[in-house]
């Protein structure tokens, strides 16, 4: 069995300082660092088997921007959405997306869901039910993905995919989450392929799919309510000229 090079112990080191985590968690903490506008977490120690979803909490909120929250992000329309990912999330995973979000107000909510250093997107089947179309991107997916607001919200989602291979492979995972083929709330979707609006390939990891309903809270009664999109959550995005 061979030893821990100095390397290693200074590495792990690290992770504990950057952290500010106890160091059983920092071991198994994603670090998330800045390169070229999109946030890239190396997570050498992190095992796909001990990962589960990740809560938003203090800790993954950026709080040190002074620039104020973008209108869209609070507006009413946006809010009800939110509300309606944070409720379909409930109900599908069995925990909250933000926990203790009852002592929230919806704005505050909104807040928190826009500027979590979780990417998260959802896309809705109400406008065009054949052509699902981004409806909302907080600030970390819409960085990674290079787009305005304005513009997001009106693509197709599958234009985000590179090749006509994951074309087919989204389409797969979509439809086995609609359907009910597969638990939704999967946390094993691992090196998707997609592409970034200047034409970039990025990998995205940790990421959890599931659907959003017209009205969770009657899922929770009556198991039935009409599945009106789909969002999901992301924990790594990669630029793929770091994965060669």
């Amino acid at each position: 069995m061979k030893t821990p090079s100095a390397i290693s112990i200074c590495f792990i080191l690290w992770v504990f300082e950057q952290s500010n985590l106890p160091f059983t968690e920092a071991l198994f903490a994603p670090i998330e660092c800045t390169k070229n506008n999109i946030r890239v977490s190396f997570v050498h120690l992190n095992s796909p088997s001990l990962r589960r979803p990740r809560p938003i909490s203090a800790s993954s909120v950026d709080n040190t921007s002074t620039i104020p929250l973008e209108q869209h992000f609070t507006s009413p329309l946006t809010v009800e959405w939110v509300q309606k990912i944070l409720d379909s999330y409930f109900v599908e995973l069995g925990t909250e997306l933000i926990p203790n979000r009852s002592e929230l107000s919806h704005k505050e909510q909104a807040e928190l869901i826009a500027t979590s250093s979780l990417a998260i997107a959802s896309h809705d089947f109400l406008r065009f039910p054949d052509d699902a179309t981004f409806i909302y991107g907080n600030i970390f997916f819409l960085e990674a993905f290079g787009f305005p607001w304005n513009e997001f919200v009106e693509l197709p989602s599958r234009k985000c995919v590179a090749t006509v291979d994951d074309v087919a492979e989204r389409q797969v995972i979509l439809d086995k989450v609609k359907n009910k083929k597969v638990d939704s709330g999967k946390t094993d979707y691992e090196n998707l392929v997609r592409v970034r609006k200047d034409g970039d390939k990025i990998i995205l990891n940790g990421v959890t799919l599931w659907n959003v309903y017209e009205n969770a809270k009657a899922v929770s009664e009556t198991r039935v309510s009409k599945i009106i999109g789909q969002a999901v959550t992301v924990e790594r995005v990669t630029n793929f000229h770091d994965m060669s």
